[in-house]
């Protein structure tokens, strides 16, 4: 972290998109009472956030060592103090959706991702990537290809997590593979039958480090358990990337446009190979989406500009 930046950032006004507005009670006594009532606990995996006299008071490090996005939350909201007093809630779970637990929440909570319609939930920057984030960014910066370097074709590695949506589009790379390289190379979540299918499909291959996939010209974005997870660090890759639809959202989506910073495709791949080919007659547009989606990394997804972005929301709830 750059702390001149960060001050910078600190002090900038935020673009509109993300300027927002938290409505409604912070009764965070309540919604805890609530859920443990309800025996919701264990489905909810909420930590209550205590800021008092500029101190973090709880979680303690000792409770916070029990789960990593927790401890690394605690980490980040460190690097924000002094802060006014405030508690305030977050899930370590990747969504908070459930409606019973909605029902008992009478407070704002703090969350990777939701579904646009969850008005209780305040997405928050994914901190528990942002160590490996600032390095990745560093590797990709240093090894920065031309666009007519890149290998032209649409590539994607990636784990079986989010597998109903993640599985039409990797076949695609079975009946078009001179133009698609989608593999499976991790098999979380499934069970040994279905891998040895995907195995017997071609449909399995070595995983490829992030860096590395930068050399190809076009990047997948697909749909995990919920957001496609390398999205973020693909609009920092120099290639053009191609964005599932997606119910799920993370804090900056507001902030992009489709064929400004990424080019969209139908869920199921139904257009895929349709919109493969405008990049191969739009070069141009292609360059200049590429440019577009690396200047917004460089603003919105620097770690300066998430803790602006944080330090305004904790604001919000003053």
């Amino acid at each position: 972290m750059n702390r001149m930046r960060w001050e910078e950032k600190r002090r900038s006004p935020l673009p509109s998109w993300a300027q927002v507005r938290i409505e409604g009670p912070n009764d965070v006594a309540r919604t805890v009472a609530e859920i443990e009532r309800c025996g919701l606990g264990q489905a909810a995996q909420l930590t209550r956030f205590s800021i008092q006299k500029g101190r973090i008071v709880s979680p303690t490090i000792q409770q916070a060592w029990q789960h990593p996005r927790v401890l690394k939350m605690r980490f980040f909201i460190q690097r924000l103090l002094p802060l006014p007093d405030v508690e305030f809630l977050f899930t370590s779970h990747d969504l908070y959706e459930d409606p019973q637990l909605l029902a008992c929440t009478h407070a704002p909570v703090f969350a990777i991702s939701k579904t646009s319609q969850n008005a209780k939930v305040v997405l928050f920057p994914h901190v528990e990537w942002l160590f490996h984030w600032q390095r990745l960014k560093r590797k990709l910066q240093q090894q920065e290809m031309a666009w007519e370097q890149k290998k032209p074709v649409l590539f994607w590695r990636g784990a079986t997590t989010g597998f109903t949506s993640r599985y039409p589009i990797v076949q695609l790379s079975r009946k078009y593979p001179e133009e698609i390289d989608a593999l499976f190379s991790s098999f979380p979540q499934i069970d040994e039958a279905v891998q040895r299918r995907l195995m017997e499909e071609n449909l399995v291959g070595q995983g490829v480090a992030e860096e590395a996939q930068a050399q190809f010209r076009y990047l997948l974005s697909l749909d995990g358990n919920c957001f496609g997870g390398s999205f973020f660090w693909q609009l920092a890759s120099g290639s053009v990337v191609f964005k599932q639809d997606s119910d799920y959202q993370e804090w900056y989506y507001p902030g992009l446009s489709p064929y400004v910073h990424y080019i969209p495709f139908a869920r199921n791949g139904a257009e895929k190979k349709k919109k493969k080919r405008w990049p191969e007659t739009h070069e141009e547009e292609c360059k200049g989406l590429v440019r577009s989606a690396i200047k917004f990394s460089e603003e919105i997804l620097s770690v300066e500009a998430m803790m602006a972005y944080a330090d305004y929301l904790l604001h919000q709830l003053i």
